[in-house]
């Protein structure tokens, strides 16, 4: 695969009526879509156990921890070889509960 082709493969191409900005924050937020994703992330959140990283410095961050349910290994964030992690961040004004990451999960 030629470098030009991963590029395009990899942006971002909403559909043409959700192209603007604004449209795709209303969107996101619509009433509907936030029941559906709530309902389709319903396990996920049972499961999810808060965790809270020392980022040194002072710094600590808040989040929450939900085991692969396929392969629930155990949190071990001290280990280099620990690849089962994937870390999704909020926006300024979201939670852990925003449509936004919760669609991602799903």
């Amino acid at each position: 695969m030629t470098a030009e082709r991963k590029k395009r493969r990899n942006r971002f191409e909403p559909p043409p009526y959700l192209q603007n900005g604004h449209i795709q924050t209303i969107t996101n937020s619509m009433k509907l879509r936030r029941l559906l994703i709530h309902r389709r992330a319903e396990s996920m959140l049972q499961a999810a156990a808060p965790r809270i990283l020392d980022c040194g410095g002072g710094v600590r961050l808040m989040g929450y921890y939900s085991a692969h349910h396929r392969n629930p290994p155990a949190l071990n964030l001290t280990d280099p070889d620990s690849t089962d992690l994937c870390i999704l961040i909020h926006g300024w004004e979201g939670d852990a509960t925003s449509s936004s990451l919760l669609s991602a999960r799903c």
